[in-house]
């Protein structure tokens, strides 16, 4: 394999190009993610503009950049032993991997989960850490396999940039973190001095559907109407967006379970049309059959992940976790902020108890610990 047959995207800045990369955060809005809409649009915009210049540079200049062919080599090495027991590489370091529903304080748990090491996440490339790697999250839903190339390029990178530049901790945020389950478990032997920690945050879809309006469109519109964003409703058939976004929820925290195709639940399609008892009924029955199907076995050798809960308990479980993996002792979490949230759509609410309900069934099945309560926020 030669270097033309390694995509390069803005990914690999971080890599190739070690810097401040504080002003990528400017398109989230900080920490907070409070930012307008076309704002958010208009810097990535110009962001994305300024690395790909740069990534064309590198490939019309490959020999100044020593790192670029130790990258690619780690690439074709990870892509051709993929599941062999053989030790490659002595790469070590740890991989913090912070999922949750969009808008649920993943980045705030990300933060956190960087300052317990000393290391200022705002200095990470935001396509280095954040939701944006894999880029075609929805391909990946239905088979991780089928996300072999693009999980390669991922674990390649910092493999190299452990290895190039004496990095030991990698904090990734993203929704669909279930994909990288099977993945690791493979690439464990491969790689016996990574470490992998999976923290999950799960948060009442109330205070998600409010914050998404504001992050992705406006409190007057519908998130149908925003491009990419409309696929909230494509597996599902509710008349309002909050039905819809209910059911990715739902979805997208159920990424912690195991399954033989990757996403166990996503290509679920619940028809809201149906009576309301008739769409609970369906929901029990697909988590019925599901549960018979994978309860048993050994499912989390690698990386067992520990359920946060959005709200006053946030900050105290930080603290806890930051005694096991704080460098110094002298961590403290930041301020978690959050406020009461009204009921949204009183039409699904007891829908959403069942499927809060159901998820509390699932958890606990696999001995994933969280008692079905959620604070309104």
């Amino acid at each position: 394999m030669t270097q033309n047959m390694v995509m390069l995207s803005p990914f690999h800045v971080a890599l190739l190009r070690p810097q401040n990369y504080e002003y990528t955060w400017q398109e989230h809005g900080g920490l907070g993610g409070h930012i307008d809409y076309q704002e958010r649009l208009k810097r990535v915009q110009n962001r994305f503009l300024a690395d790909q210049h740069f990534i064309q540079y590198v490939v019309e200049h490959p020999a100044e950049f020593p790192t670029l062919p130790r990258y690619i080599d780690d690439f074709v090495k990870l892509s051709e032993n993929f599941g062999s027991q053989e030790k490659l590489f002595d790469a070590c370091f740890e991989l913090f991997l912070i999922t949750g529903f969009s808008r649920s304080g993943g980045t705030y748990l990300q933060h956190e989960c960087a300052a317990m090491k000393n290391f200022n996440i705002r200095e990470e490339h935001i396509h280095f850490c954040h939701d944006y790697f894999p880029k075609d999250l929805f391909r990946a839903a239905f088979d991780y396999r089928e996300m072999l190339t693009d999980l390669h390029t991922l674990f390649a990178a910092f493999i190299t940039f452990s290895r190039c530049h004496n990095r030991h901790d990698f904090f990734f945020r993203t929704v669909l973190g279930g994909l990288f389950a099977p993945y690791m478990q493979a690439i464990a032997p491969l790689a016996p001095g990574m470490q992998f920690h999976w923290i999950h945050i799960i948060r009442d879809i109330h205070g998600v559907y409010k914050s998404l309006k504001k992050y992705f469109s406006a409190e007057n519109r519908s998130l149908d109407d925003f491009g990419e964003h409309k696929n909230f409703g494509s597996l599902t058939w509710f008349d309002t967006d909050f039905g819809n976004v209910m059911i990715r929820w739902f979805m997208c925290n159920t990424t912690l379970l195991p399954a033989r195709r990757g996403l166990p639940f996503w290509d679920v399609h619940i028809d809201g049309r149906q009576p309301e008892s008739r769409i609970i009924d369906d929901i029990r029955k697909v988590v019925d059959n599901y549960l018979s199907l994978n309860r048993n076995g050994g499912h989390y050798r690698l990386g067992k992940p520990i359920i946060f809960k959005f709200g006053s308990s946030t900050e105290k479980q930080c603290r806890e976790e930051g005694e096991k993996y704080s460098i110094d002792g002298n961590y403290r979490p930041g301020t978690f902020n959050f406020r009461p949230v009204p009921e949204i759509d009183d039409r699904y609410s007891r829908v959403y108890d069942a499927l809060l309900q159901e998820l509390t069934r699932l958890y606990q099945a696999f001995d994933l610990p969280f008692d079905g309560k959620l604070e309104r926020v």
